[in-house]
């Protein structure tokens, strides 16, 4: 698996365990984890990726995205408040992070992470930084 770095610094072996535990029936996932994961931290240079029992948290002063792994998708769950739902922004099903997180997008295919979803996560971060 190698050593996962969050902002230069090691993560120690349980959250790493913790990450991996998230692919034990979907190993096939990672490949698509690793990019979407990567196109958030590269979008949010001051995010943390912390690993949590059933999910992957993304927090910046406060979560602003989850992704539950799931062994056909990836649910990028983001906070966007009273924003309608549609085919591609739904009701957020992910298990585990804060009741803040109201939406998902569903990703099969890192070609899906276009600008719409860009634009859904600066947000869903934009709302997580209001005082």
């Amino acid at each position: 698996a190698g050593l996962y770095l969050n902002n230069g610094k090691p993560v120690y072996q349980n959250e790493s365990s913790l990450l991996d535990t998230q692919f034990a029936k979907c190993e096939e996932m990672r490949p698509l984890y690793n990019a979407v994961s990567e196109k958030i931290l590269k979008a949010f240079p001051d995010t943390q990726l912390i690993p949590k029992k059933t999910y992957l948290s993304f927090t910046a002063t406060r979560e602003f995205a989850a992704i539950n792994i799931k062994p056909k998708e990836i649910r990028l769950g983001i906070d966007l408040g009273e924003m309608p739902f549609t085919e591609t922004l739904q009701k957020s099903k992910l298990s585990g992070p804060m009741p803040r997180i109201s939406h998902m997008i569903i990703l099969t295919d890192i070609n899906q992470f276009d600008k719409n979803v860009n634009e859904y996560l600066q947000l869903s971060y934009n709302r997580s930084h209001k005082k």
